[in-house]
């Protein structure tokens, strides 16, 4: 099954084109050139831009007594003597392999090759010629091309290529030395996938899990378990931990491509971090601010926390294996687990007397201490007293290192508010002297995307949505800078006989005809972004007079202005804007106008107000009346870091939606590891599997910024 990744249809096997959008199912364009490149390439022949789907794999050997099943222990044998390999297996007993094997062929293969019949030759004894299904790929001198000499392979690495003609050997480390005693004689290794868009049987079992399973109950202890359990389908014990956990830190720990585990050996193939900065590096680079670094250390020791039940806490306590990705996220490598005590099975639930429970808490202040060696004067002087707090502490507690956090960040925002009550200088005359001016943001990229959708239960669709979007870049040996400005609209209409559909799409384009003659140069302020608004209104109030009959069309309205780092926001109605930061989180920066909202700004209770059977009928909406009674919410925000901005119609927004699958959603557009627009074609499916009782309207901009250089000129 292949699926595609443009639409998400499911393709048979031998399909070379999705069925239902022409896709290419054999091909990828280059992130950088457009050029199409095959799936087996690692790099475009065009641009020599990596292009490979590269999966970091780690195969463990087990040592399992008969009376011990595969899945009650977390062992290990030692690693077998390395013999002479070959690099062509030779033709010793039977093997019979379909073009892509499945699971259930692939552990009966894998049995076969690692416990061979009586007087059946090892397969790798003798020394041949290079097979090209499992030789070395060079990523860095030939750009795609397979190498002529491939390095010496270990046994059971190329029993495993053999089994698995899909993938192909970019770099291995035989038995892999590992950053915790628990993991003797590991393998680890990248693996180029010929097949990316091959559904894995991971993949299968995880839509089934997700479909019987509420998110909330897979994060906790013995839930993947149960369900692994009657799988007919051995999969690796560590599987559940980095499901479970996963849940709570979506960003944070890697994505599993597949996983499965014989009686002999256990297999888990991740998402390769490899290449990523590390978050010390990251830290001593001094491009970032204090504040990213208060929640970089607030997600470790969120994540000690969660983890005590999986003992896997070491994972944030190897500097090595924190990472940083571009989006500036926090990213594990892999997970590390706590060694297990002696005459265990597996690894253990924490307790009060585990490892994690008495001595984490010191160490993590130590990895804090470690991070924080060498930063940069100004970096320095904010954290100081964080810094104080960890050098001078005891034993310490995580109510502890969470109060240290607290009083640092406290520190900060007090000292910003300071700061703005009062000049800052920038003094280029004294010669070394750390600058005191908090620099203003630029802007580095705009993006933006947008889809509507008449919903599950509908039938037509009344929302609406404008995107006029442009951005300029001026490049050259001493600059780069980056202009953008875009509209964005979106109306959901009311009505009925058609009326809403006529409502929110003459707003929409009334609205984006007035800006084409009032938004020249600098952005609107809000005497026109309400003049605008009212322009609106009266098109539809217009409308409604001239028509006979009661049943008046209007509309909501979110409207949105972007110009470089500024933001203006004009909103009519129930549809809403969000904002999504790695500083704030999600909040929704729009208040519905509707009764309910109207008593609580009142002083009425909000249990109170929402019992009322009005409680979400509308306030305010484009069209009814005359604008004289219309008073449209005008506010302007400037972005200071990377935001994800969210337009959504209430089709998108009921029932806590975006509340509750903000990591799942949001957050991967937010760090650039889910295009926009399939972002927002995920939101829409969501909606309809949770909602789907109205139409479904979801826009999506993201504006990265980045602190300006103070040009040496000056």
């Amino acid at each position: 099954m292949i699926k595609c990744p443009q639409c998400n249809y499911h393709n048979i096997d031998d399909h070379r084109f999705c069925q239902q959008c022409g896709t290419s199912l054999t091909q990828k364009s280059c992130a950088n050139c457009g050029h199409f490149v095959d799936f087996d390439a690692t790099h475009c022949p065009h641009c020599s831009h990596p292009t490979a789907t590269i999966w970091r794999t780690i195969l463990t050997t087990l040592d399992v007594g008969p009376a011990q099943s595969p899945t009650d222990g977390y062992s290990h044998s030692p690693e077998r003597p390395s013999k002479t390999i070959s690099s062509k297996p030779t033709d010793t007993f039977p093997v019979e392999l379909s073009e892509e094997p499945s699971t259930e062929e692939l552990l009966d293969t894998i049995d076969k090759l690692v416990n061979p019949p009586p007087g059946a030759p090892d397969p790798v004894e003798e020394v041949g010629q290079a097979d090209p299904q499992i030789a070395l790929l060079q990523t860095t001198e030939t750009k795609g091309n397979l190498a002529s000499a491939p390095a010496p392979i270990a046994p059971v690495i190329q029993r495993f290529l053999v089994q698995n003609p899909r993938y192909r050997l970019i770099e291995a480390t035989s038995a892999c030395p590992s950053p915790h005693p628990l993991q003797p004689g590991h393998h680890e290794f990248n693996l180029l996938d010929t097949q990316p868009l091959h559904v894995s049987p991971l993949a299968v079992m995880l839509d089934q899990l997700q479909g019987t399973t509420h998110p909330a109950d897979m994060g906790k202890p013995g839930t993947i378990t149960d369900f692994l359990a009657v799988q007919s389908q051995t999969f690796p014990v560590v599987l559940e931990p980095y499901l479970a956990l996963r849940q709570q830190f979506p960003l944070l720990l890697p994505h599993i491509h597949d996983a499965w585990q014989s009686e002999q050996q256990s297999v888990i193939m991740l998402e390769n971090r490899m290449g990523l900065p590390t978050l010390k590096q990251t830290i001593m680079g001094n491009t970032i601010t204090s504040g990213q670094v208060l929640h970089w250390l607030q997600q470790t020791l969120n994540f000690v926390i969660a983890s005590s039940p999986w003992n896997s806490s070491p994972s944030v306590l190897h500097i090595d294996n924190l990472r940083v990705d571009q989006g500036q996220i926090l990213c594990l490598q892999k997970l590390i687990f706590e060694p297990e005590p002696v005459g265990s099975q597996g690894y253990t639930s924490g307790g009060e007397n585990s490892p994690t429970q008495s001595s984490v808490w010191d160490d993590l202040r130590y990895v804090w201490l470690d991070l924080l060696q060498g930063l940069g004067a100004a970096l320095a002087t904010e954290l100081h007293p964080l810094l104080t707090h960890l050098q001078t502490a005891g034993d310490v507690t995580p109510e502890e290192l969470q109060v240290y956090l607290n009083d640092q960040h406290q520190q900060l925002k007090t000292a910003a508010a300071e700061d703005v009550q009062k000049p800052q200088i920038l003094d280029l005359e004294s010669g070394g002297a750390a600058p005191t001016l908090i620099l203003p943001n630029k802007l580095v990229d705009l993006g933006s995307a947008g889809l509507t959708d008449d919903g599950r239960d509908r039938h037509h669709n009344e929302d609406y949505f404008v995107i006029e979007e442009q951005v300029n870049q001026c490049i050259s040996p001493n600059q780069h800078h980056v202009s953008g400005r875009g509209l964005y609209i979106l109306c959901d209409g009311m009505g009925g006989h058609a009326g809403g559909e006529v409502a929110s799409s003459l707003a929409a384009e009334t609205l984006r005809q007035y800006f084409q003659s009032h938004w020249q140069d600098d952005l609107p302020d809000a005497e026109i972004l309400k003049e605008a608004t009212y322009a609106a209104n009266h098109a539809l109030f217009q409308v409604n007079e001239e028509k006979a009959g009661s049943n008046r069309m209007g509309t909501t309205l979110v409207m949105a202005l972007v110009q470089d780092t500024r933001i203006h926001i004009a909103h009519v109605g129930d549809s809403r804007l969000y904002r999504l930061t790695q500083q704030q989180g999600l909040e929704q920066i729009t208040v519905d106008h509707e009764v309910g909202q109207r008593e609580i700004q009142r002083g009425v209770a909000p249990e109170v107000a929402y019992a009322r059977p009005d409680a979400y009928q509308l306030t305010q909406a484009l069209g009814p009346r005359e604008s004289e009674a219309l008073v449209p919410d005008i506010q302007f925000l400037t972005v200071n870091e990377d935001t994800l901005f969210l337009i959504c119609s209430d089709g998108l927004t009921d029932n806590q939606l975006l509340e509750t699958y903000c990591d799942q959603h949001l957050l991967p557009m937010l760090n650039t590891q889910l295009s926009l627009q399939q972002g927002v074609t995920n939101l829409v499916a969501l909606a309809n599997e949770h909602n789907g009782h109205d139409n479904i309207t979801a826009i999506a901009i993201l504006m990265r910024v980045h602190p300006q250089a103070v040009s040496s000129a000056q």
